[in-house]
């Protein structure tokens, strides 16, 4: 999309942003943090998706509560596993716990930058190999002994979805409030960013600011086993955006 087209986005949403400003308080459509980001972008006429497109005519639309200091999604992107069908319940069946008799969870995090306990005396890390194209997961041991390393990513997918999805970037933030009993969101702050390169969030990869959020689980019903939670989220520390991206406008 050329710079043209992205201005008359920025524009847009910045014309619909304070629209929305110029009413104090809007009712939450969804229950939950993830109300704020629904709500918003239902106020500015978009329909949810999951696509792997930017959200809004050329720009990915991020929302964060004012006062959250917690990481930012970035993106999701499911791994590859080496000779397992399912890496989803690999993970959870081996280092996940119960919920209760019929539900099982894993959620976790995993960095390049320092080991993990993901059960007790298994640890696991992130290695970076550029000449391999490929983050891999290591699972170790307490005796440091690599017990499974077949979880990977090609770095040229990661490449690939942050250069699609995020090279320009709108970052609403707003704030919730609660009357009767019924959540509403006053929205107070957008800026427009745009992405630095890959090589400043491969760097940001290596030193930890930039991880991987694990959400998973599966229930049995009938005998039958359902993935609820399948999200492998690349997450960013927040006081790394200025590395990552360049404010714009």
């Amino acid at each position: 999309m050329n710079d043209e087209k992205i201005n008359e986005s920025i524009k847009e949403i910045k014309e619909k942003f304070y629209e929305i400003k110029k009413k104090p308080f809007h009712k939450s459509l969804r229950k939950g943090y993830g109300g704020l980001g629904y709500t918003f972008e239902a106020l500015i006429g978009k329909d949810e998706d999951t696509s792997y497109e930017p959200d809004y005519k050329g720009i990915e639309l991020k929302t964060k509560l004012g006062y959250s200091k917690n990481s930012l999604t970035l993106f999701n992107l499911a791994s590859h596993k080496i000779d397992e069908k399912s890496v989803y319940k690999y993970l959870i069946d081996n280092f996940g716990h119960y919920k209760d008799k019929n539900k099982k969870v894993f959620v976790n995090e995993i960095y390049a930058n320092k080991l993990i306990e993901i059960k007790y005396g298994i640890f696991w890390k992130l290695k970076i190999l550029e000449d391999e194209n490929k983050v891999k997961v290591l699972i170790i041991n307490n005796s440091f002994k690599i017990i499974d390393d077949s979880i990977y990513w090609n770095l040229s997918d990661i490449k690939e979805r942050l250069i699609t999805k995020l090279k320009y970037m709108a970052l609403i933030k707003g704030y919730p409030y609660k009357y009767n009993s019924e959540l509403y969101y006053k929205y107070t702050n957008l800026n427009f960013y745009k992405l630095n390169g890959f090589s400043n969030y491969l760097e940001l990869l290596k030193n930890g600011n930039i991880f991987i959020g694990i959400n998973l689980g599966y229930e049995i019903i009938n005998n039958v086993l359902r993935l609820t939670n399948r999200h492998f989220s690349f997450k960013m520390n927040m006081n790394s955006i200025d590395s990552l991206f360049e404010e714009i406008y």
